[in-house]
């Protein structure tokens, strides 16, 4: 990869990449969005962003991006990410997708047209299989550090390990505008949001500074969620 490089439209699904040393800093939008299998992002720095580090996305809504699988995100920096104030926060009651911004996020959305209402949904299921975020210092200043929807992770003996030794610095809350659709917004600092998962472990993670990152579980649109940390 090198400065200034850009794809558009491609036609095939990236397999096999890895992206080390990469810095991404004072840039108004996302640091990176994509969709691809096999493949390892790390010892990489996301300073000073608008909105998430890494996206993985899915979207027949937007036409854009791809379903991924066997992605390792290990040993990276999140520093000031998602800082700027979203529009969902200032009460416009649109429904739109806070945790989109969070740190790092695997959202996938889907068009449809029930009762000739345009909408579009979230977290098409498994678009995602074997994730793993490992080792990482995470600091999302307006919503959550990790979003997962439509995740599924293999058994560890045959996939990843899930979400394990990452240190949170900071989580922001969010405040829920639209009440047909507060599930997408959280009154908690959260670093971590799991929708629509399915074997996810969550081992030896820390939180520290301030505001402190609380959590809140929900079980009713996930299995299998294995929590153990400090």
């Amino acid at each position: 990869l090198h400065a200034g490089l850009k794809a558009i439209n491609m036609s095939h699904i990236p397999s096999g990449f890895y992206m080390s040393g990469v810095t991404v800093r004072k840039k108004i939008g996302r640091g990176i969005i994509f969709g691809g299998l096999h493949g390892v992002i790390q010892d990489s720095s996301f300073e000073n962003l608008t909105m998430s580090g890494i996206v993985f996305h899915f979207s027949s809504y937007w036409s854009e991006g791809a379903p991924s699988a066997d992605v390792a995100i290990r040993n990276n920096q999140f520093l000031r990410t998602n800082w700027s104030t979203k529009f969902y926060q200032a009460g416009t009651g649109m429904g739109t997708y806070p945790h989109h911004n969070a740190a790092i996020a695997l959202a996938s959305e889907a068009v449809t047209n029930y009762n000739k209402v345009p909408d579009n949904f979230i977290a098409i299921y498994p678009a995602f299989q074997d994730i793993e975020i490992s080792g990482n210092t995470i600091q999302g200043l307006s919503g959550a550090d990790i979003y997962m929807a439509g995740v599924y992770n293999r058994p560890a003996s045959g996939g990843t390990e899930g979400i394990s030794k990452n240190r949170f610095t900071g989580c922001g809350s969010v405040k829920q505008t639209d009440p047909l659709r507060a599930y997408f917004g959280s009154a908690s600092d959260s670093a971590v949001v799991l929708n629509f998962v399915d074997g996810i472990s969550l081992v030896g993670n820390e939180t520290t500074a301030h505001p402190v990152c609380a959590a809140r579980v929900d079980y009713s649109s996930s299995r299998n969620v294995s929590i153990s940390n400090r």
